[in-house]
């Protein structure tokens, strides 16, 4: 099981995206947990949220059925700290999938960035655009993130063409179409 790097500027919409994301799977699957040492608001999850990083890598070690983690400001908390790796090289034999939000991609050490192979990524300063471009192996990625408006995301997948969508806070869901449409949907 792969795991997702949720990607974006401050105030662009990445937590939006991962609170209701953590609340569809949650309803979908039953298991979805945080790990969130801020005590950011907003998180519903079926577990009760983590603070503590050993008792979420026990946790997910102990559990008998998939689990689907959102690590809140996952370039802060586990930044660069190697204890981590876990987390996208062996979690998914526990039936974790990881998500990681981030401001920034860089801030995560290269092996937990590595692990993820899906993408979901907001406004971004150019140079971390490229990065993204090069690791998820789509050079749209560099020309469209640095400009996206508030609420929309670029989203890759293993061996999926890019897409773009946006967060309808009315509803709330998710709105997506090919990123080739870009120039015509972003519009609307």
């Amino acid at each position: 099981m792969p795991h997702c790097l949720i990607n974006g500027l401050p105030q662009s919409g990445k937590s939006t995206y991962a609170q209701l994301h953590c609340r569809l799977i949650g309803s979908r699957i039953g298991r979805s947990c945080v790990y969130n040492p801020f005590g950011a608001a907003g998180w519903r999850s079926t577990i009760p949220p983590f603070d503590d990083p050993d008792q979420l890598i026990g946790f997910l070690r102990s559990q008998p059925a998939p689990t689907s983690t959102y690590i809140e400001e996952s370039g802060l908390s586990l930044g660069r700290d190697p204890n981590f790796h876990l987390l996208t090289n062996a979690s998914h034999h526990w039936g974790n999938y990881c998500y990681l939000l981030s401001q920034d991609p860089t801030m995560l050490h290269p092996v937990l960035r590595r692990g993820c192979d899906s993408l979901v990524t907001f406004a971004a300063v150019p140079v971390s655009a490229e990065l993204l471009a090069e690791q998820f192996n789509d050079p749209q990625i560099a020309e469209l993130c640095p400009n996206l408006p508030r609420f929309h995301y670029l989203k890759k997948l293993p061996f999926s063409p890019l897409v773009m969508g946006r967060i309808d806070l009315r509803r709330p869901t998710f709105i997506e179409w090919p990123a080739t449409e870009i120039k015509t949907r972003s519009a609307r």
